[in-house]
């Protein structure tokens, strides 16, 4: 299963997070893996679906109000910190990976469709048991880690409807990120 289909997308996924939503100066503390030893991993999840017939996926994005706090200082040098704005900061990197996927994850005759980014708390995500060997419908996690001890669980529901789905998105392209801006 190391090398399946879907721990393939899963690893695209992160190092394309680590790029668009860390600029690559968070690292992967370890490869994505389907066992955790929690459910809850934040107090909200910021949560977005790219689907389309090859495959459906629901990136999740992990956090608390704290770690907001945490990357509004670092990266938007913000002096306040309502909750409305961290979400936003979270679900508009939610919005502009899946952005990154839909252009590069798959060939250029898909037709990937993106929703619109939510928020929901971490009590009340979705939990569920996958019925299948775990190939064509997995649940992926792994953690981010900065140098500072700062930790951000991301994780990643694939379910794969093309067996014959080539992944197009090299670890090369992820790191060709247009700057963010906030308003």
């Amino acid at each position: 299963m190391e090398d399946s289909t879907s721990s393939r997308v899963a690893s695209s996924v992160a190092n394309l997070i680590k790029q668009v939503v860390f600029n690559g100066e968070f690292k992967v503390s370890s490869p994505p893996a389907q066992t955790v030893e929690k459910v809850i991993f934040g107090q909200k999840i910021a949560n977005i679906v790219v689907a389309g017939p090859e495959l459906r996926l629901i990136l999740k994005i992990h956090y608390t109000d704290g770690l907001g706090e945490y990357f509004l200082k670092r990266y938007l040098n913000a002096k306040e910190f309502p909750s409305n704005k961290i979400d936003d900061f979270f679900l508009e990197n939610c919005n502009l990976a899946a952005g990154r996927m839909k252009h590069g994850l798959v060939s250029e005759e898909s037709s990937l469709g993106i929703s619109i980014p939510i928020k929901t708390k971490g009590f009340d995500d979705l939990f569920f048991t996958l019925s299948t060997d775990g190939e064509f419908c997995s649940e992926w996690h792994w953690d981010f880690s900065s140098d500072d001890n700062v930790t951000v669980h991301c994780s990643l529901f694939i379910e794969i409807l093309n067996n014959k789905l080539k992944i197009m998105l090299p670890d090369e392209d992820a790191a060709k990120v247009d700057e963010l801006e906030f308003f």
